[in-house]
């Protein structure tokens, strides 16, 4: 789910999904967008990166010191 800052462009409603899914929130792991992904980057110290790590779906196939990237196996 990628969302910018320009809460008037997405919507309130849009916005908060996309925080309930990133912060793994009951249903973050089925949430149609991240079903979808074929890629996804997240902030490494972040709570959807600690998920994402522990879910057999993903794979990570880059890491530093900010950004994991990880991708469906």
């Amino acid at each position: 789910m990628a969302i910018d800052g320009r809460t008037n462009v997405h919507g309130d409603e849009r916005v908060a999904h996309s925080s309930a899914v990133w912060s793994g929130k009951p249903g973050w792991d089925t949430d149609p967008e991240l079903v979808h992904a074929n890629i996804i980057l997240a902030a490494r110290d972040s709570t959807f990166a600690a998920l994402l790590r522990l879910d057999p779906r993903f794979k990570i196939i880059f890491e530093d010191i900010q950004t994991d990237v990880f991708q469906p196996r």
